[in-house]
């Protein structure tokens, strides 16, 4: 129980400053199970936007992605995401830099990975000199 309390409710987000985040959802007129935001109702809400700093919209399902590598290929959960939400969370980068909303819609090259993940099934290589990885069949 007191990892629970402790991990809700004393420890703080690893975002700086955490007390400005909000979370908006939209109520199903159809009694649905999850009041998801589809992506239309995101992108009026962002653009009529006068009170917000930043805007993202995530997809709260991890989906699957194949990963091939030089280690070989391997199932990994991945989640995708819109807008500033580099910008809105500011997460801590390892190494490099967050992608901008311009590089999130518009670059589909693009990859952000954990620390776990870089150390794990890229054995901490450097990022400058690559590794390329192959998403769903796609270079990345």
């Amino acid at each position: 129980m007191f990892t629970f309390v402790d991990n809700v409710l004393l420890r703080p987000l690893p975002f700086p400053e955490p007390d400005r985040l909000v979370a908006l959802f939209s109520v199903p007129a159809n009694d649905a199970p999850f009041p998801w935001v589809s992506m239309g109702n995101w992108w009026d809400w962002d653009h009529a936007n006068r009170t917000l700093a930043s805007s993202a919209l995530y997809s709260e399902e991890p989906r699957d992605v194949t990963v091939a590598s030089d280690q070989g290929a391997f199932t990994a959960p991945g989640v995708t995401v819109y807008g500033d939400f580099f910008e809105t969370l500011r997460p801590s980068m390892l190494a490099g830099r967050g992608p901008g909303a311009s590089a999130v819609a518009g670059d589909p090259t693009m990859v952000v990975v954990s620390e776990a993940f870089w150390r794990e099934q890229l054995d901490a290589r450097p990022l400058s000199t690559g590794p390329t990885l192959e998403l769903d069949g796609r270079v990345r």
